[in-house]
This record gives structure tokens, sequence and C-alpha cells, in this order.
């Protein structure tokens, strides 16, 4: 147990962040309607008349991943798969390096005491 709650406390804000956000998107309906625009880019891009946004698309992209469905994914957005596999090694990364800095428990000196 100790080793546990040693290790959450040296687990990293942003290993928490990424994953958040990738089972956000595992339970996102990628067919649904948006209920706000949060992008910065389409914003600017509305207001200036443009229609480019380079990240428009990967949500859906990520969630189609989530679903298998490849095809669909690489067609809203070509980064959406590598997205997913980055984002899943960077997690895998900081949670391992949190466990390992977490130090071993001693044996105790007199077990049956």
């Amino acid at each position: 147990m100790r080793r546990a709650l040693a290790f959450a406390r040296r687990l990293p804000p942003e290993a928490l962040v990424w994953a958040g956000a990738l089972v956000a998107l595992a339970f996102t309906d990628p067919a649904a309607e948006p209920l706000a625009r949060l992008c910065p880019f389409a914003w600017i891009g509305d207001a200036l008349g443009l229609a480019f946004c380079p990240g428009c698309g990967l949500g859906h992209s990520i969630a189609h991943v989530f679903r298998g469905e490849i095809g669909r994914s690489f067609a809203a957005h070509p980064a959406g798969p590598f997205a997913v596999a980055v984002l899943a090694t960077r997690i895998g990364t900081l949670v391992r390096s949190a466990w390992r800095s977490v130090p071993t428990p001693l044996p105790h000196p007199f077990p049956h005491a």
C-alpha cells in the first residue's frame, strides 16, 4: 500500500492529463455534432474567412481509432493513429519512470515479531 501511495505521489500530472484526454476521446462519438468549437485556429479562420486549420479533425480521428475504424480515422485526420501511438508511449514512459523512482521497501528485520 505504501508503495502504491508513493507511486501516486511521483506520477507526473502530465501522465494524468494525457490519459484523461485519451479516455475522454475514447468515449466521444465522432459522428455527433460538437457542442462547442474549442479550436482557436478555427475561431481565427472563421473571423478571417479562412477554412484551414491544421488540427481540425484530430479529435474525431482519435475517437475513430478507439472504435477500430482506422480508415475513417485517416479520413478525419491522417495524424490521428500516430497521435494515439505517441501519447500511449508517452504515458507508458511517464508511468514506468514514476514506478522505478519509488524506493523498494526494505524487508522487516524481525519478520515474525
